[in-house]
């Protein structure tokens, strides 16, 4: 693991309160090392845990000892990114009883397994990454052919197996994967798995979504968020999408194939909100994006964009949405026009 992350952090992540660099400083450590996100899905499963009566502040307290963090004096409201959205920190320690057990033990056994966790598999496993902006295409020794959208890490071992092989992505790619009749081939992205044999299709699974998006071009895949109930046969043409914890969706059929065209540099909106707009902006450019008012998020745009710089995309966006922007450094504030400060 590449290190440990304050307790507090996390809450606020699964609060959706952290600011942005917070939020980036999260987003980094889940990609730092698997057994992160492995970590952290355990401590969201606690996190959503229906609400009980608890003396919630006293149990957060016996929380923080246990855990080995040091506990605040007391618990503050924090800001959103989002200027005068704000949560009561009861929802921040409705589980706290439920931590206060649970937690302890998953400190205790998150350092042993840390420990002496076996490095054989991370040897024999190799890892490539893109920043933002950047894509990148690999090509396995078997003729399987990836491409890696921005902000992405592929995970993929030295030596195929003759029978069985196994990759593990976060973020976005495409795969064209050599058909072998003999081999299973599959993509793990979160907690979904997605089996192929002799196939084109793409998956994006960022981690800030609350759904993985498996769509095909040709052949077919199975997709798998668990169980072999839970199943879906996805053919040409067809996508699926899978809520954080839920089974996949029954397969839709898709009228075109804008879903690569990120691999040609293209970035298309299709009555996108600015909420979704922001995210790929954020892949794309070196900037993080604050809005005053949250009614703007909803505002759609639709349009093809390819080499425009920032300020072009913003200068667009103004335009198109009917909003208003105010840059300074990599800080980006959206805001209506009649609502400046």
């Amino acid at each position: 693991m590449n290190k440990k992350i304050d307790l507090h952090l996390i809450h606020k992540y699964l609060s959706e309160e952290c600011s942005l660099p917070e939020r980036k400083k999260v987003d980094d450590w889940l990609k730092a090392d698997p057994r992160n996100f492995e970590y952290f899905k355990e401590i969201k499963k606690i996190w959503e845990v229906p609400p009980a009566k608890v003396d919630s502040a006293n149990a957060w307290l016996e929380v923080s000892r246990s855990a080995g963090v040091k506990p605040e004096k007391r618990m503050t409201r924090h800001r959103s990114i989002f200027a005068g959205r704000t949560k009561d920190y009861s929802m921040y320690l409705r589980v706290a009883a439920a931590i206060l057990i649970t937690v302890a033990v998953s400190f205790f056994l998150f350092d042993t397994f840390n420990k002496t966790a076996d490095t054989s598999l991370a040897s024999n496993m190799r890892e490539v990454s893109t920043d933002i902006g950047q894509t990148k295409t690999l090509q396995f020794s078997d003729g399987t052919e990836v491409s890696l959208n921005a902000v992405s890490s592929l995970r993929y071992p030295e030596q195929f197996d003759s029978r069985l092989v196994e990759v593990f992505l976060e973020g976005e790619a495409y795969f064209q994967v050599a058909k072998n009749r003999n081999r299973k081939f599959i993509v793990h992205a979160g907690e979904v798995s997605v089996q192929v044999l002799g196939t084109g299709f793409n998956v994006m699974a960022w981690p800030e979504e609350d759904s993985i998006e498996v769509a095909v071009k040709n052949g077919n895949v199975s997709v798998n968020s668990g169980s072999e109930a839970e199943k879906v046969i996805l053919h040409k043409g067809q996508k699926s999408y899978v809520k954080r914890g839920q089974a996949p969706s029954s397969p839709q059929q898709m009228h075109d194939e804008n879903f690569i065209l990120w691999m040609e540099g293209l970035l298309i909106f299709d009555e996108t909100p600015l909420q979704d707009v922001i995210r790929n902006l954020e892949r794309r450019y070196d900037v993080d994006f604050e809005v005053k008012d949250l009614s703007i998020l909803s505002t759609t745009l639709t349009g093809e964009f390819s080499e425009e710089s920032l300020d072009e995309m913003l200068e667009i966006l103004a335009l198109s949405m009917g909003i208003d922007y105010k840059k300074s450094g990599n800080i980006v504030t959206f805001f209506k026009p009649d609502n400046k400060k």
